[in-house]
């Protein structure tokens, strides 16, 4: 029998693999899919080289770089700081905005105090006291009055202006999580925002310098193995195995997998559905069965020649493209050119043919100041339909926390309750968090 099976292979169930396996417990992680890296995966996809999604390692991040040097993996050569972003206004004006105060210190600071491109010195004004009383409701009451309110209610009661909400509020929302204004959680919002606050100096952002599991996730799973774990893929559990009053292991097609600890560190919809196959609705899992999924929907470009000439984050509020990278300098450097995008209205793209998309992607770019339709050379659409928790409001409450009250049953996964919400950070404090909860049920 194993100590702990770890079901999932993302950052979440990678951390509590490895912190664990690193305590010398015996460990078996199981992943769905033929490779690791739950959402922070990169694969194949019919002779294309995609990733599940457009990420950045953000600066401010301590678990996550702890994690990846403690697996012996060298920052200085998986990651490459870009450290600016810029949003394009379609068929209007741009702006360049610093991202780090230490590597670009004074274009950081020349956001704050230099000219708005983008927004009237009135419209800035107010834009400051809007993120001032969110940051000190956040303060004051966390999430007890902001999940109440969308974003764009909470920006209307601060008299932010229609136009900055559109081109500075929709990047923030839209372009990083999939949902605009009026269908954001303000809490969720002003959470990141004050992560980033307390850690402002060490501010920064970087691409991968290739696919996330080649770079990071791979090394984790290698490093599980070396300390004497399993690693094992395409391995979907299809039940949690209950004998009396705890949870002893999972099913693996008609295989069982036995253990003293189960850490359920899959995603949230199929968390869900082993949760409630195993225990039906119950006091303890009601909130986290309440929960909503959100998806999430990205168009992956091959390019002839790259599309911009920086690789650099960039916003295009208003259009299709509602984030979107350049990343033949430094993810995907196998290809001439390669434009990963982050498409707007996710939802609406679960019901569309791949080729429409493109075609709608390629009206839109000329607005947004390049051109793409003469230069494509392949493309794949990559959609999760139940990509992340849901980030409106009232869901906060629902989120539940690592230890359950069930014994042998763990949870771990970015929707569970820490400060870094959906993030790459937050999966894997979620994971360490879980790694602790079992780590002391194992020890009595």
């Amino acid at each position: 029998m194993n100590e702990v099976v770890v079901v999932g292979a993302g950052l979440a169930g990678l951390t509590a693999g490895y912190r664990l396996a690193s305590a010398g417990v015996r460990v078996h992680v199981t992943e769905a899919r033929p490779y690791v890296g739950g959402r922070t995966a990169s694969w194949d996809e019919r002779g294309m080289k995609v990733e599940s999604g457009l990420h950045r390692y953000i600066g401010i991040y301590s678990a996550l770089p702890r994690l990846m040097q403690d697996a012996g993996i060298d920052l200085s050569k998986a990651l490459i700081w870009e450290d600016e972003v810029e949003i394009r206004v379609p068929d209007g004006p741009s702006a360049l905005y610093g991202a780090s105060p230490l590597r670009r210190p004074f274009r950081t600071i020349w956001n704050v105090a230099g000219p708005g491109k983008l927004c009237t010195p009135g419209e800035r004004a107010r834009l400051g006291a809007f993120f001032a009383a969110g940051l000190l409701h956040y303060a004051a009451s966390g999430s007890t009055v902001l999940d109440r309110h969308t974003v764009r209610d909470f920006a209307k009661s601060k008299r932010v202006s229609d136009r900055t909400i559109e081109r500075i509020l929709v990047p923030l929302t839209e372009g990083l999580f999939f949902y605009p204004p009026e269908r954001y959680s303000a809490y969720v919002l002003f959470a990141l925002l004050a992560q980033g606050a307390k850690r402002a100096l060490r501010s920064g952002v970087a691409a991968f310098s290739g696919g996330m599991t080649e770079v990071m996730a791979d090394p984790i799973a290698e490093r599980i193995r070396a300390l004497g774990g399993t690693v094992e893929t395409a391995a979907a559990a299809t039940s949690l195995i209950v004998r009396g009053d705890r949870v002893v292991g999972i099913t693996v097609r008609d295989r069982e997998i036995t253990a003293k600890e189960v850490v359920l560190a899959t995603s949230l919809a199929p968390a869900q559905e082993l949760v409630r196959k195993a225990f039906g609705i119950q006091s303890w899992n009601e909130g986290m069965l309440s929960l909503k999924t959100m998806p999430s929907a990205t168009l992956q470009l091959e390019l002839e020649r790259p599309a911009l000439p920086v690789d650099r984050g960039t916003f295009g509020p208003g259009t299709s493209l509602s984030a979107f990278t350049e990343q033949s300098r430094t993810t995907f450097t196998h290809v001439p050119g390669r434009l990963s995008i982050i498409l707007s209205q996710a939802e609406l793209r679960l019901l569309q043919r791949p080729e429409e998309i493109l075609e709608e992607v390629c009206r839109d770019a000329p607005r947004l100041g390049f051109e793409l339709k003469s230069i494509v050379r392949d493309y794949r659409v990559i959609t999760l339909p139940h990509d992340f928790y849901s980030l409106t409001p009232g869901m906060e409450a629902l989120r539940p926390p690592q230890e359950t009250p069930i014994a042998g049953l763990t949870l771990a996964g970015d929707y569970t309750r820490q400060n870094y919400l959906t993030t790459m950070e937050g999966a894997v404090i979620s994971g360490e968090h879980a790694a602790a909860v079992v780590t002391r049920r194992l020890n009595g």
